[in-house]
């Protein structure tokens, strides 16, 4: 027998009248279970009453604190009271005290109610229902507590983590949704594990196509045409004062600029460049200089390639 106080007596009302039609007893979120059924609720009269209502039906939890002897007692007074159909109004297939909600189910009875709503999917407007009771709904710290261990050091599978993936890809935010993220993640700190996380996890997915597809549409998009100011070049230049930059960094950058330069785009924007950048300027003795020993080097280094 459950000793504990945080059972509660509920009662459902038909919403056209405000008469009840279901009496009932439980914990926990027992007493939205029937409104998540619906119109497949088990009780086909208080399947008909739903189905009528068109959608959730009004439920009341009229005591509280008790414990289950004290839930069965209640629940009984209220059906003997208030009678069974067809005699009375209550929808209830019992006299009441009689059920077992918080009963554990043995692994056999498991196995037979995964088997039958294995594979089955609720439709659009089962699915709003179901959206609509839960809507507002705040889990206590004993059911966060209870998630929470069910699923610590519990990892998705790979065809899990696609599926997931698959649903939300595409997808975009509204800015409210955004804003909302923004203010619940505030203030909030990050290991340096989770950092690590999603830092791997960035640099794995800027390697795949879809992300390189990615930047190279928002490249065209956010920086074409544009022009950096004076204080944003002085503030990018400030980040990378002193930062050494590796040889095999540097290399890339070497090539990616010469593949751009021979681009049809670069000569273009380099000869408006020119025009623009040396119309008229004469250089200095010291820029003769440099120019004329690069000069010198590029010669004697093609001197030495064989013919």
């Amino acid at each position: 027998m459950d000793n504990s106080s945080n059972w509660y007596i509920y009662v459902l009302f038909r919403p056209w009248n405000g008469v009840p039609c279901y009496v009932g007893q439980g914990k926990g979120f027992r007493w939205s279970w029937h409104n998540s059924r619906g119109v497949n609720h088990p009780n086909k009269h208080l399947a008909s009453i739903i189905r009528k209502a068109g959608g959730p039906i009004p439920v009341v939890k009229v005591r509280e604190g008790l414990t289950k002897e004290q839930a069965d007692e209640v629940e009984r007074a209220l059906i003997s009271v208030l009678g069974r159909a067809p005699d009375g109004i209550l929808a209830n297939m019992t006299d009441g005290g009689d059920g077992n909600p918080g009963r554990p189910h043995t692994e056999e009875s498991k196995s037979k109610i995964g088997a039958a709503t294995r594979g089955r999917k609720l439709t659009d407007a089962q699915k709003k229902r179901v959206s609509e009771v839960h809507k507002g709904k705040k889990l206590s710290p004993e059911q966060c507590a209870l998630l929470s261990r069910v699923h610590t050091g519990r990892k998705h599978t790979p065809e899990e983590i696609e599926k997931r993936a698959a649903k939300l890809r595409g997808r975009v935010k509204t800015p409210e949704h955004c804003a909302a993220i923004s203010a619940a993640k505030k203030g909030i700190p990050i290991s340096e594990a989770r950092k690590k996380a999603l830092r791997e996890g960035l640099a794995k997915w800027q390697e795949t196509a879809e992300a390189k597809a990615q930047f190279v549409e928002r490249g065209k998009i956010a920086f074409k045409g544009k022009r950096h100011t004076d204080a944003t070049k002085a503030k990018i230049s400030a980040a990378h004062k002193g930062v050494p930059i590796s040889e095999e960094h540097k290399s890339a950058l070497r090539e990616g600029h010469k593949q751009w330069r021979e681009s049809p785009e670069g000569k273009a924007v380099a000869s408006e460049r020119g025009k623009v950048n040396f119309l008229g300027k004469k250089h200095t003795e010291e820029s003769k200089a440099k120019m004329k020993a690069y000069w010198a080097a590029r010669r004697a280094e093609k001197e030495k390639e064989p013919r």
